[in-house]
């Protein structure tokens, strides 16, 4: 056998690949732009162009992949931000086909909390779950080693706990979501908010990173958007340990980068609302991997699925 598999993070814009060994060192990364647009066979024909150029060094590949999917039959759902011609659409089979190599799917939340699980902060917990921030709010749940679906199978959408009673209405429809607080779109669309006293009011366009310099730089304003994307973490957090009693929280994702302008906020309000018993065995982190727990979480689900590691 192989000492590689492939471990493919596959995002809205870009596709990420890497080859991944038995023991998580990472080689070979390569990407490419992921053009939905182009339909579901150009897709199909990029991915298969890249594992060949992999094929003759590994003996499977594993897909984080950013939408709703059913990981056993191997198919991507529904998603509202994709083209229709992907709905439902047999991923694996039509890889498989093109490849001739054995292909293993998962949500890309659920991989990064598997990558965290193998050699980041949540190394070997009980119960660990990890939450993505990033342009929306992810999660993924591992108990004993395990990625954790539930009976529904999308369990861990963690992002679509109730923060408020109020707020904008989410992607999902509801309002007052995590995810509408504590994104780096939430970020984006608080700093609009402000008419004047900051810097940010007289940039025509801005970014999340834009809002983040602005606070690191002493912008009171902007410090105070931080502080609400804490005090919504913190709400979520604290129903996630009601509910699960996880040994670690992991935070990761391009949002965590802003963990000590969020942190205080978030860790205040778990002070306050958290049970005892819960707040002695929780540990909240900020990832150490940087940035690869989707490509490791995806390598170690194909090892994991070929028996390789446990």
């Amino acid at each position: 056998m192989s000492n590689y598999v492939l471990a493919i993070d596959c995002g809205g814009t870009f596709v990420k690949v890497a080859l991944i060994d038995k023991q998580g060192n990472i080689s070979e990364r390569n990407s490419f732009e992921t053009e939905l647009n182009q339909g579901t066979e150009v897709f199909v024909d990029k991915f298969a162009y890249i594992v060949n150029q992999y094929k003759s060094k590994i003996c499977a590949a594993g897909i984080a992949f950013a939408a709703p999917l059913d990981p056993d039959k191997g198919t991507i759902e529904e998603p509202p931000n994709f083209p229709k011609s992907f709905h439902n659409f047999p991923l694996i089979k039509k890889l498989e086909e093109k490849c001739h190599i054995p292909f293993f799917l998962e949500n890309d939340a659920n991989l990064a909390a598997l990558g965290e699980y193998w050699l980041g902060q949540g190394k070997n917990s009980s119960v660990l779950v990890v939450i993505t921030l990033g342009t929306g709010v992810g999660g993924g749940i591992i108990i004993n080693g395990e990625i954790w679906n539930g009976s529904s199978g999308i369990a861990g959408e963690v992002g679509h706990i109730p923060v408020y009673d109020n707020g904008p209405v989410c992607g999902c429809g509801n309002i007052g979501c995590l995810e509408t607080f504590a994104s780096s779109t939430a970020v984006v669309r608080m700093a609009k908010e402000i008419r004047e006293g900051s810097p940010l009011c007289s940039l025509k366009k801005f970014t999340a990173e834009d809002v983040y310099k602005a606070a690191l730089s002493g912008d009171s304003l902007a410090k105070q958007i931080f502080v609400k994307v804490g005090n919504a973490l913190g709400k979520g957090i604290v129903s996630i340990c009601h509910v699960l009693g996880p040994e670690k929280i992991i935070l990761t994702g391009g949002g965590s980068g802003a963990w000590d302008l969020f942190s205080p906020s978030m860790k205040e309000t778990i002070s306050q609302m958290c049970f005892k018993k819960e707040k002695n065995i929780l540990q909240i982190l900020p990832s150490d991997l940087q940035g690869n727990s989707g490509i490791l979480g995806a390598g170690y689900l194909a090892w994991k699925k070929l028996g390789i590691t446990k």
